[in-house]
């Protein structure tokens, strides 16, 4: 149990993520994916299309404390003893924050898109597959599955404050218009439809773990905490394993938990070398009305040496023991009722300078409007060759990374395009605390460079 409470932490930290927000993505015009990024950004070809999922699939995995070099050797805590690898705990404990650490991830995968132009008009559908992760702890939260850590001789109490844990999967179907308004000036907006699927949100954690040793062989244990706590798994079947009112069919393409989102975007041109240009993403959020579970309540959890003695010799039967008795708690102050939640938006504030036909020198200032406000500033070129061939590289400053090189290329072969992103190609190289990337393929026609 212990080895895999240990797991868990690591891939919490290996597989949950703080992405950019695909800073390199919003310069990049030659995709038609730039809309995602600013609604007013009409990509270069009068039409696109894409197939499904192998058009767009995006990652992104970071935290704020633990470099990935670190977690490369998972197999030998998934095959041996916890105690035999104190020397990587250690190592990974020593390297969290006491206070605040945040570990945060996001997936998306396009399963279809296609636009078009007509005169200063564009249209475009997109449907898109999105998963996210979020999660604050302090570092207190790993004391219980540290190594030291002894039953039989009691310890010190341990305090767990401020932690959260938010988990979604939802279905954005997006349908995106803009017109050039003036000869310098396009607006744009997308108006988006959201399918919620599944939704864990766990709020304002508190926790207290204290023991006293009475003389026995295990010493009594008390534990008092709260949190708030909302989920939905939609139409997935009961954790039961009872799969007899499974619908696949309606939960691939059903309607459970409905949610509507907006983006909004306007690009400006100055003097015909200059660009200002700004959009506002992810206004919206989702109801989770199908399977709803609440609790929003304290829980106070006492065991007694009796109750423990039967694993005295067994920390693994101690955390079950926890366990059990914590989900018993919970479960009577659990109650059903829809929920919503919000989108998290998003800032863009843009400004670029062609040097040449070819050349453009772009800043970028972007934030994210999250539980820990982030924000990020971008210098960039853009440097297409050939007009099949668009290269861009750029360097970010952030209050998640001070050092990230950004890299994009698109490429054209005749109608076929493809094109790989990363905002960090350092950490990348590196195995830094902040991996993301984009990859996929398009169908682009009649492509106008100069518009």
């Amino acid at each position: 149990m212990k080895k895999a409470l240990l797991f868990f932490g690591v891939l919490l930290f290996g597989l949950t993520s703080f992405s950019q927000g695909e800073l390199t993505l919003y310069n990049m015009r030659s995709l038609p994916q730039v809309v995602t990024q600013n609604p007013a950004f009409t990509p270069y070809s009068r039409f696109h299309f894409s197939l499904p999922i192998v058009s767009g699939v995006a990652v992104g995995f970071a935290n704020n404390t633990v470099s990935f070099d670190r977690l490369l050797d998972v197999e030998s805590i998934l095959t041996t003893e916890l105690e035999e690898n104190a020397d990587l705990f250690n190592g990974l404990y020593d390297d969290l924050d006491p206070d605040q650490n945040f570990a945060a991830a996001d997936m998306q995968v396009d399963l279809l898109r296609f636009g078009f132009k007509i005169g200063w008009n564009y249209f475009g559908f997109a449907a898109t597959e999105k998963i996210s992760a979020f999660a604050t702890f302090p570092k207190s939260i790993f004391e219980l599955i540290d190594p030291s850590f002894s039953l039989t001789n009691g310890f010190a109490p341990i305090s767990v404050s401020n932690a959260s844990l938010s988990l979604t999967h939802y279905r954005e179907y997006s349908f995106t218009y803009s017109r050039k308004v003036l000869e310098v000036l396009t607006v744009g907006a997308s108006a988006k439809y959201l399918y919620g699927m599944e939704n864990i949100d766990v709020q304002n954690v508190s926790l207290e773990v204290s023991s006293v040793n009475s003389g026995g062989l295990i010493p009594d244990l008390q534990m008092n905490g709260s949190a708030q706590v909302n989920s939905s798994l939609g139409l997935l079947p009961q954790l039961n394993g009872d799969t007899a009112d499974f619908d696949l069919g309606r939960y691939g393409a059903g309607f459970a938990n409905s949610g509507l989102g907006f983006d909004f975007g306007a690009r400006l041109e100055v003097l015909d070398r200059f660009t200002i240009s700004a959009s506002v993403l992810d206004l919206g959020s989702i109801n989770w009305k199908e399977n709803p579970n609440n609790f929003d309540s304290e829980i106070n959890v006492a065991f007694s040496q009796e109750e423990l003695a039967k694993d005295s010799g067994s920390t693994d039967g101690f955390f079950l023991t926890l366990l059990d008795t914590t989900v018993g708690a919970v479960e009577n102050g659990i109650t059903k009722e829809a929920y919503n939640q919000a989108l998290t938006p998003k800032l863009n504030l843009g400004f670029g300078v062609s040097l040449t036909d070819r050349i453009d020198l772009n800043v970028l200032s972007y934030t994210v409007l999250s539980e820990i406000p982030r924000s990020y500033i971008m210098l960039g070129t853009n440097i297409r060759i050939r007009n099949s061939v668009n290269l861009l590289l750029n360097y970010s400053a952030s209050n998640v990374s001070v050092e990230s090189v950004g890299f994009g290329l698109s490429f054209n072969l005749g109608a076929l395009q493809l094109y790989a992103i990363t905002d960090d190609l350092v950490s990348i190289a590196t195995f830094g605390n902040n991996l993301n990337g984009r990859i996929g393929i398009n169908f682009t026609f009649s492509n106008d460079f100069e518009d």
